[in-house]
Protein backbone atom coordinates (compact mmCIF):
# COMPACT_ATOMS: atom_id res chain seq x y z
CA UNK A 1 0.00 0.00 0.00
CA UNK A 2 1.22 3.51 -0.81
CA UNK A 3 0.29 6.82 0.75
CA UNK A 4 0.36 10.17 -1.08
CA UNK A 5 0.25 13.59 0.56
CA UNK A 6 -0.34 17.03 -0.94
CA UNK A 7 1.62 19.17 1.50
CA UNK A 8 0.16 22.49 0.28
CA UNK A 9 -3.36 21.56 1.43
CA UNK A 10 -2.73 18.83 3.99
CA UNK A 11 -4.67 16.29 1.93
CA UNK A 12 -3.71 12.63 1.79
CA UNK A 13 -4.87 9.47 0.08
CA UNK A 14 -3.59 5.99 -0.64
CA UNK A 15 -3.49 3.27 -3.28
CA UNK A 16 -2.07 -0.16 -4.03
CA UNK A 17 0.56 1.33 -6.37
CA UNK A 18 2.36 4.70 -6.44
CA UNK A 19 0.34 5.60 -9.53
CA UNK A 20 -2.96 4.79 -7.84
CA UNK A 21 -1.97 6.78 -4.73
CA UNK A 22 -1.07 9.75 -6.97
CA UNK A 23 -4.37 9.53 -8.86
CA UNK A 24 -6.31 9.28 -5.60
CA UNK A 25 -4.60 12.27 -3.95
CA UNK A 26 -5.24 14.40 -7.06
CA UNK A 27 -8.91 13.42 -6.82
CA UNK A 28 -8.96 14.24 -3.09
CA UNK A 29 -7.38 17.67 -3.67
CA UNK A 30 -9.85 18.36 -6.47
CA UNK A 31 -12.76 17.56 -4.15
CA UNK A 32 -11.20 19.67 -1.38
CA UNK A 33 -10.86 22.67 -3.74
CA UNK A 34 -14.37 22.21 -5.16
CA UNK A 35 -15.88 22.04 -1.69
CA UNK A 36 -14.00 25.18 -0.63
CA UNK A 37 -15.30 26.96 -3.73
CA UNK A 38 -18.88 25.84 -3.03
CA UNK A 39 -18.84 27.17 0.55
CA UNK A 40 -17.02 30.36 -0.40
CA UNK A 41 -13.66 29.70 1.24
CA UNK A 42 -11.48 28.95 -1.82
CA UNK A 43 -9.64 32.27 -1.72
CA UNK A 44 -8.89 31.82 1.99
CA UNK A 45 -7.73 28.23 1.42
CA UNK A 46 -5.38 29.26 -1.40
CA UNK A 47 -4.02 32.21 0.59
CA UNK A 48 -3.34 30.00 3.62
CA UNK A 49 -1.50 27.57 1.33
CA UNK A 50 0.81 30.41 0.22
CA UNK A 51 -0.80 31.44 -3.05
CA UNK A 52 -1.38 35.07 -3.95
CA UNK A 53 -4.86 35.67 -5.30
CA UNK A 54 -5.08 38.84 -7.42
CA UNK A 55 -8.05 40.99 -6.43
CA UNK A 56 -9.31 41.20 -10.02
CA UNK A 57 -9.93 37.44 -10.16
CA UNK A 58 -10.85 36.74 -6.53
CA UNK A 59 -14.60 36.94 -7.16
CA UNK A 60 -14.41 34.61 -10.18
CA UNK A 61 -11.95 32.15 -8.71
CA UNK A 62 -11.83 28.49 -9.70
CA UNK A 63 -8.97 26.10 -9.05
CA UNK A 64 -7.93 22.68 -10.22
CA UNK A 65 -5.55 20.39 -8.39
CA UNK A 66 -3.03 20.25 -11.22
CA UNK A 67 -2.79 24.04 -11.39
CA UNK A 68 -2.27 24.73 -7.68
CA UNK A 69 -0.12 21.89 -6.42
CA UNK A 70 3.41 23.29 -6.33
CA UNK A 71 5.06 19.94 -6.85
CA UNK A 72 4.35 16.28 -7.02
CA UNK A 73 2.66 14.79 -3.97
CA UNK A 74 4.90 12.98 -1.51
CA UNK A 75 4.37 9.23 -2.02
CA UNK A 76 5.66 6.56 0.34
CA UNK A 77 5.14 2.86 0.82
CA UNK A 78 3.42 2.03 4.09
CA UNK A 79 3.45 -1.29 5.84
Amino acid sequence: MYSAVCIEFGVASCGHTPEEAYKNVIEAVTIHLRDAQEIGTLEELLTEAGFEVPAEIASNLTAKAASVMLGAPFIAEVA
